[in-house]
Parts: C-alpha cells; sequence; structure tokens
C-alpha cells in the first residue's frame, strides 16, 4: 500500500469516529508522536503505588466507592485545612 492510500484510509477511519472514540485515538496518536507508552510510565511506579491503584481499581470495579465530597471532608478534617 502506498502512502497517499495509507493517510486516505486513516483520514476516512478518523472521520467516522465518535466523539469519545476520536479523543482516544488522538491520545494514542500523541504518545505514540511523543514516543511516550502508558506501561513506561507504570513501571516508573514504586510498587505500593502500583499496590494503591491496583486496590483502588478493584474498589471501584466493586462498587466500594465514596463520593468527592465526603473524601474532601474527611481529608480536611484529617489535616486541618479550610476550603
Amino acid at each position: 500500500m502506498k502512502t497517499l492510500d495509507i493517510k486516505a484510509t486513516i483520514f476516512r477511519e478518523i472521520d467516522e469516529l465518535y466523539s469519545q472514540q476520536l479523543k482516544e485515538v488522538y491520545g494514542l496518536f500523541q504518545n505514540y508522536l511523543n514516543n511516550s507508552d502508558d506501561t513506561d510510565e507504570w513501571d516508573k511506579l514504586s510498587g505500593r503505588q502500583q499496590e494503591t491503584i491496583m486496590v483502588g481499581i478493584k474498589q471501584a470495579n466493586a462498587n466500594d466507592t465514596k463520593p468527592i465530597d465526603v473524601v474532601t471532608e474527611r481529608l480536611r478534617k484529617k489535616y486541618y485545612l479550610n476550603g
């Protein structure tokens, strides 16, 4: 396939994407251009950070979450913050 054909195919495919799909493809494209890979970022995290993130994902999947205003209020009280 020639470069021009590849570009035309990509443009047609992109033109038919829904808004959310377009945003995801844009993110992938930006990561590619910036030589970025999410797995690289994951590997840069400490084991404790990775573990904490995985616990949070499991809690979210189990609907074991709290509204942001409840969490914010708890943190304000704990650390004596105003706001």
